[in-house]
């Protein structure tokens, strides 16, 4: 019996057989491997002779396998499928080691900004993944607190802030917006007591959690007709476009809808009317967490003017 020495046999080759019975030809598997005929023809040709077996045989222009090209496919194709689940569990094992930030913030709305923070995150630190965990939204502190999230964008700071790390990143301030014809751009002082019978549209949530109630409507004492609460930014402008109601949103929220001249601001008289945005995780947050948040304070320095409210 002749014994043949496995170092004589690798990947590439058992590649190639299966390449060309799956091809169904020598040409076919040169756009599989990424070498020329000719290679794979002396490839195949120095695999023969250290084999000692013919494992095709030509008819015509096409390649068959002999009986002992039959015998190599069979157990070919048992040791690729083999090396394909090794290298996805070696995969595995990398995802595995590699550190994932789990965030969220308190504002649907706020998403839009998150993947340019993300991208450039990914790009100083391909090797962390970052998971955006949308069901936290409406209580972001609560999953941090829980073990659920590692940084908390959030209006709001922790009960118990010692056990913190709080990152100041942007103040937003509110503008009133109303229909372009509305008669309140005539009202000269406008002030709080001329929305009363009004219709107001915001957001879908509870008003105790809306600025809009907290910080103006209760405050002044306005009687409103009616509220209506709506989940998009887009639907609470086409309403207010069309002369239904107003509504009272952050000036970077509104700012694309004002510069489209969809609708019209109007500071809205009295207290300032703000809410500041906080970076919450724990204090022993990984250096990889610092690096996003101070991202994140870049991103958001850049784009937000803190305060500034552009009509």
């Amino acid at each position: 019996m002749k014994f043949i020495h496995m170092k004589n046999v690798e990947l590439k080759h058992l590649r190639l057989i299966k390449h060309i019975v799956d091809g169904g030809s020598m040409s076919n598997a040169t756009h599989k491997m990424f070498l020329t005929q000719s290679a794979l023809s002396h490839m195949l040709r120095e695999f023969e002779e250290n084999l000692g077996v013919k494992i095709f045989a030509r008819r015509g222009k096409k390649l068959h396998l002999t009986d002992q090209g039959n015998t190599i496919l069979f157990h070919a194709e048992k040791v690729l499928s083999e090396f394909s689940e090794l290298e996805k569990a070696v995969a595995n094992f990398k995802d595995a080691k590699a550190e994932r930030i789990k965030i969220s913030t308190a504002c649907y709305t706020s998403y839009h900004w998150l993947p340019a923070v993300v991208k450039l995150f990914r790009e100083k630190t391909p090797e962390v993944m970052i998971d955006i965990v949308i069901e936290a939204t409406q209580k972001p502190l609560s999953y941090l607190e829980n073990g659920k999230l590692d940084i908390a964008i959030t209006d709001s700071k922790p009960l118990v802030p010692s056990r913190y790390r709080t990152d100041f990143l942007f103040e937003d301030v509110f503008l009133l917006l109303v229909a372009k014809n509305s008669p309140y751009l005539r009202s000269e002082p406008f002030t709080a007591g001329l929305l009363n019978g009004e219709v107001l549209f915001i957001y879908e949530m509870q008003e105790d959690m809306s600025t809009a109630f907290t910080q103006f409507i209760r405050p002044n004492g306005i009687e409103l007709a009616a509220v209506t609460k709506m989940q998009l930014t887009e639907g609470l402008i086409e309403m207010v476009a069309a002369g239904l109601g107003v509504t009272i949103m952050p000036c970077w929220m509104a700012s694309p809808y004002l510069k489209q001249g969809k609708v019209k601001a109007i500071k809205l008289p009295g207290a300032r009317v703000s809410r500041k945005w906080y970076a919450v995780s724990h204090k022993d947050a990984t250096k990889e967490q610092e690096l996003f948040i101070d991202l994140l304070q870049r991103e958001l320095k850049h784009n937000f003017n803190s305060g500034e409210i552009v009509i």
